[in-house]
């Protein structure tokens, strides 16, 4: 599985976006730092891509940066996502989800997490 870190500017391009979705290219997003470094179109955590590209298709995680430098938890970047961009619970699991499965974690232990997150995901659903 490929990766590239940070790719806010793909949702530039339609052609781009395509070429992630088919080749299952991961983007490791890090909306905080985005936001702090002022990256081009990112004026308000609002205006993050990160919606756009995974309602494409394209396979979204969250990490953070630096977090000495930017002063933020991941916590944090997963709040950014709820309170600022509306993610839901289950779309919050996703992405948690895609995470672990783009991981150096061994098959055993993303099994045992994806096991949890399902769970999880389960008891969301029954809300």
């Amino acid at each position: 599985m490929d990766r590239i870190q940070h790719g806010v500017c793909a949702i530039e391009s339609e052609a781009v976006v395509q070429k992630l979705v088919e080749g299952n290219v991961v983007l490791d997003m890090y909306l905080i730092s985005n936001l702090k470094l002022r990256v081009e179109g990112v004026e308000t955590m609002a205006d993050h891509p990160i919606r756009q590209l995974m309602d494409a298709g394209v396979c979204v995680t969250l990490s953070t940066d630096d977090t000495f430098l930017f002063g933020n938890s991941l916590a944090e970047e997963y709040y950014a996502l709820a309170q600022d961009l509306g993610f839901s619970r289950a779309e919050l699991i996703q992405v948690a989800k895609n995470g672990v499965q783009a991981s150096m974690l061994s098959a055993s232990q993303r099994c045992e997490i994806e096991t949890e997150l399902d769970a999880l995901s389960t008891e969301v659903a029954s809300e």
